[in-house]
């Protein structure tokens, strides 16, 4: 039976920042202890490692794999003060149009003789919210109370 052959293809060096931690020299030890014959770099948004990392693994008798994990964005990088403005146009329209809401609901709850104003706390809020919920017989309307 013969042994499976292992290529590492993901593995973050010590140039892959918050990343990775293993330094190039140990790799390679700890490569051919396994009987790697192989082994990729694919260090976060950089290459900064990749000409020791080759230069090692080729003095170990290691093929090197370079690679790099980069992301991608649309657009530019350019782009971050008119992404933030279209931002602070959609949330101001967002808000006009709450602002909007609160004040068609209030002008409802006017012409039906409902209290408009707002409650002062979030148990203010709570009680409010429950008015509907308590007992014709318990004797004590939200109107009654000022203060909690």
């Amino acid at each position: 039976m013969t042994q499976a052959h292992f290529t590492h293809l993901h593995l973050h060096t010590q140039y892959s920042l918050l990343d990775g931690a293993i330094k190039h020299t140990p790799l390679f030890e700890q490569c051919k202890t396994l009987g790697m014959e192989a082994v990729a770099m694919t260090d976060h948004g950089n290459l900064f490692g990749a000409a020791e990392f080759y230069e090692k693994a080729h003095a170990m008798d290691i093929k090197p794999i370079i690679g790099c994990e980069v992301y991608l964005a649309a657009g530019s990088r350019f782009e971050k003060e008119k992404r933030a403005e279209e931002r602070a146009k959609k949330r101001a329209e967002r808000q006009k149009k709450e602002a909007d809401q609160v004040a068609e609901q209030k002008a409802k709850d006017k012409k039906n003789g409902k209290s408009t104003s707002k409650p002062k706390s979030k148990i203010e809020e709570k009680i409010n919210q429950k008015s509907t919920t308590l007992p014709a017989k318990s004797g004590v309307s939200l109107d009654d109370i000022d203060e909690l």
